[in-house]
């Protein structure tokens, strides 16, 4: 059963690198984010501890990667599947 913070840090990750696409700033399904733990935990509004559980969560099942301020996308699917059903930000889309 996923929680709402998971849900949430999954779709802000999923906007976050669907835009830094977007605007060409990934680089092997990569990004540069400079977004510390306590900073997603005050965007999301939930606690420091429920957002390092659901980042390491994330991370042990091999969803993202995230060091020294890189994040990667390893699993888009899965990643959008947290998102919520029928997210398409993790989707590359035709700009036309």
């Amino acid at each position: 059963m996923l929680t709402n913070g998971e849900t949430s840090t999954a779709l802000l990750l999923c906007m976050s690198f669907s835009r830094a696409r977007e605007a060409g700033l990934t680089k092997n399904n990569s990004i540069q984010f400079p977004l510390t733990q306590q900073r997603l935990a005050d965007t999301l509004g939930i606690s420091l501890v429920h957002t390092n559980n659901t980042l390491r969560r994330l991370l042990t099942t091999n969803t993202i990667r995230s060091t020294d301020g890189v994040f990667e996308v390893v699993n888009q699917q899965l990643l959008s599947a947290i998102a919520g059903e029928g997210i398409t930000f993790c989707r590359q889309s035709p700009l036309i």
